[in-house]
């Protein structure tokens, strides 16, 4: 009250009238420029906003993963070999990932979990790479809490969109190729045999529901491929374990492990020189690799349980602070994503974005529709603030700048520079 008091004694009273004042004040922005300011704002947070929520950070934090239990799968007959009164020395893991490609453990965290699930043995596997097989050797061999209880062995998947292919004892990887034609599949095989490694095609099952356009048994079996997986996730392919055997090849049970949870496949290996038991054993890389190639089809059995072990780390997953920063985008992007439909070509290839071709089908009239409602309610909106800046005018104009934008024109300068004094 005071401040509107000073402000009708210095002058404002001298200004034109009401009605003029109201025809000469100009908007400092006009309608149509807010308009687009708002179409621009919108469009802005629409790109971010899908850009997010395809590609989201993952919802989970394993920073304090929790692997703090130790379970033999055959201690108290929890299970029993594949191969009635097969013995063995070791128990491998043929397939394992880590954040070096689509894992979420690290090199480490990977060692930890499966000595905890009772492997000695464990190939690291990251998607057309070896340097998380090579940090995980690295840190087992400088650790003698790990190295007494696990070796390592290095390796890759070879990932495209023709094949998945367990690489094990290489030292050099294997150029990735998205689309490898019969004779660049024969050659990265041979590129494997001649560094001393051998190769496991992987889980047929998935990578013909995902549409791989896939060798045949007979082609991989001429190309020098050794072991075929016999297992995805808590599948037991029986029809590739029958064949593989029937035609004198070794079969892996492998656990294409990512995330921590349970196992529901352990390879046994019996290594010559290494006793019947795997209680305190730890094999040699080097030998389990020989024994791998020299006795392919007699080396081999698996345990197998489709429940899975009793343990994993879900319980310890903490919520990624990055996800919960990045949460206001991503379900903005639900939004404007729910406008369009992407029917992917095939899975993703680890090579160069996702195999085959995407087609995207965009909803245009939901679109049309929402910019419509979009239209009406700024229009709404409009008259509100012109009505608010009209009923400002007549009860306090002191008030029009601060609602409505718009200031009053002075008569003349005298009566400007205490007007601007009290603002």
């Amino acid at each position: 009250g005071h401040l509107i008091n000073r402000f009708m004694a210095r002058g404002y009273n001298s200004m034109v009238p009401q009605s003029r004042a109201r025809r000469a004040c100009i908007c400092t922005l006009p309608s149509i420029f807010r308009l687009f300011l708002v179409l621009f704002i919108t469009t802005f947070v629409a790109i971010i906003s899908i850009l997010v929520h395809n590609s989201p950070p993952f919802p989970g934090s394993y920073d304090a993963v929790a692997i703090d239990w130790n379970w033999d799968p055959v201690q108290d007959g929890h299970y029993l070999p594949f191969d009635k009164g097969f013995v063995y020395n070791t128990v491998l893991q043929a397939h394992a990932h880590t954040t070096y490609s689509d894992g979420r453990m690290t090199p480490e965290q990977l060692v930890q979990y499966h000595i905890a699930n009772g492997f000695n043995v464990l190939a690291v596997t990251d998607h057309n790479s070896i340097d998380g097989g090579l940090q995980a050797q690295k840190i087992v061999q400088a650790n003698p809490k790990y190295s007494s209880k696990i070796s390592i062995i290095v390796g890759e998947e070879w990932t495209n969109c023709r094949v998945h292919m367990g690489f094990l004892g290489i030292s050099t990887m294997v150029p990735a190729i998205k689309y490898p034609t019969d004779d660049e599949i024969k050659q990265a095989i041979d590129n494997v045999h001649a560094q001393g490694g051998l190769v496991i095609y992987n889980h047929i099952p998935w990578s013909t529901w995902a549409g791989l356009n896939q060798p045949s048994k007979e082609q991989l079996m001429a190309w020098g491929v050794d072991y075929f997986d016999v297992t995805t996730g808590n599948i037991l392919d029986l029809q590739t374990l029958y064949w593989a055997r029937n035609n004198g090849f070794g079969t892996v049970a492998a656990g294409d492990i990512h995330t921590g949870g349970p196992v529901n496949a352990w390879t046994l290996v019996n290594v010559p020189g290494y006793g019947n038991s795997s209680a305190g054993v730890v094999p040699n890389p080097q030998d389990v690799m020989n024994t791998l190639k020299n006795m392919r089809t007699t080396s081999t059995s698996f345990l197998f349980d489709a429940i899975g072990s009793p343990y994993s780390v879900s319980g310890t997953i903490t919520t990624n602070p990055v996800y919960t920063f990045a949460t206001p985008w991503l379900l903005v992007g639900d939004i404007f994503t729910s406008f369009y439909t992407v029917t992917r070509g095939g899975p993703y290839s680890f090579v160069n974005g996702y195999c085959g071709t995407d087609t995207i089908e965009v909803d245009y009239k939901s679109i049309l529709a929402t910019f419509g409602w979009f239209l009406m309610l700024f229009i709404f909106l409009e008259f509100v603030r012109y009505g608010v800046g009209l009923l400002s005018e007549r009860i306090c104009p002191g008030f029009l700048t601060l609602i409505t934008g718009r200031k009053p024109v002075v008569q003349d300068t005298e009566n400007l520079t205490p007007l601007m004094d009290i603002w």
